[in-house]
């Protein structure tokens, strides 16, 4: 039985083959690398986000937002910078506070410490996507000085 040799092209599909697993886990790599240092990076509030504000955004950070200086009981009045109503609507939230406040988001109007519909709170210089489950659901904000909440970010 005679064994035919490998001809140029089918060792030219294997190292081009070969040289494309390689560049992919090297990119992979390379990916996990980078976001290894992104996450150990110290978090912020979004730049989009003016100083002394609490922003809401329509999808992600960075998206169309939508900023209050105050606590504010009812967003169905509010609208984001694409024209949509910020209550129920938003997926991402920014605390730009010049006073160490942390923004406390409801599911429902007129909030009030201790009071029901808590969905999640940002910290003083943060920023967070929000998760699935909670987002659409905002409809106020209340300010409050540092608790013991564990917030989003």
């Amino acid at each position: 039985m005679r064994v035919r040799k490998a001809s140029l092209t089918d060792r030219a599909t294997r190292v081009r083959s070969r040289l494309t697993r390689f560049a992919v886990v090297s990119g992979m790599a390379a990916a996990l690398a980078a976001g290894s240092v992104v996450a150990a990076a110290p978090a912020s509030a979004h730049p989009t986000c003016p100083s002394g504000y609490h922003c809401q955004f329509f999808l992600l950070l960075g998206s169309s937002r939508n900023a209050e200086f105050n606590s504010d009981p009812n967003f169905s009045d509010d609208h984001f910078g694409n024209g949509a109503v910020v209550n129920n609507n938003s997926w991402a939230a920014s605390n730009s506070t010049t006073s160490d406040y942390e923004s406390h988001y409801y599911d429902g109007f007129n909030p009030y410490v201790g009071g029901p519909g808590f969905l999640f709170c940002i910290n003083p210089h943060n920023g967070a996507n929000v998760p699935v489950s909670l987002r659409d659901r905002a409809s106020s904000l209340l300010l409050r000085h540092t608790t013991s909440v564990h917030c989003l970010a």
